[in-house]
């Protein structure tokens, strides 16, 4: 009797913990609404906000494309604060320092985005190109 008390007020102490953890909503809870089913997403400023580039396959050079879509500004290359990954093949996203998948990557996982680029060491404003698992070539 007394250990199913005992485990009975551990299971509950577990479950208020777990609630008041779950209280505070993780930074990648949703894909940003800019950010369509299947795309991987790069946006100018952190927050998921600013204008932004979609893809569906790559990127191959950021100084190719000469806009940022939604909120102007030109050539979005080497100026990404922050990305998410909402493709549907459950396939990750690579975002490359260099053109041509170059250089280090930063990968992030189908759901996954990083919010502010600025709290990784040397990533804020840094990406040149990027492509789904499978389209980096």
């Amino acid at each position: 009797m007394r250990l199913t008390r005992t485990l009975t007020t551990i299971a509950a102490s577990v479950a208020v913990a777990a609630g008041a953890l779950g209280a505070v909503a993780p930074a990648n809870a949703a894909a940003p609404a800019s950010c369509p089913r299947g795309a991987g997403c790069t946006y100018k400023n952190s927050n998921y906000s600013g204008g932004y580039v979609n893809f569906y396959y790559n990127v191959r050079n950021y100084a190719d494309i000469d806009y940022w879509g939604g909120a102007g500004g030109l050539f979005p290359n080497d100026d990404v604060s922050s990305v998410y990954n909402n493709g549907t093949t459950g396939k990750r996203t690579f975002f490359y320092k260099e053109k041509n998948y170059g250089g280090t990557a930063l990968i992030r996982n189908k759901g996954l985005g990083y919010i502010n680029l600025a709290n990784l060491t040397g990533w804020n404003d840094r990406i040149s190109s990027a492509c789904f698992e499978g389209y980096c070539n």
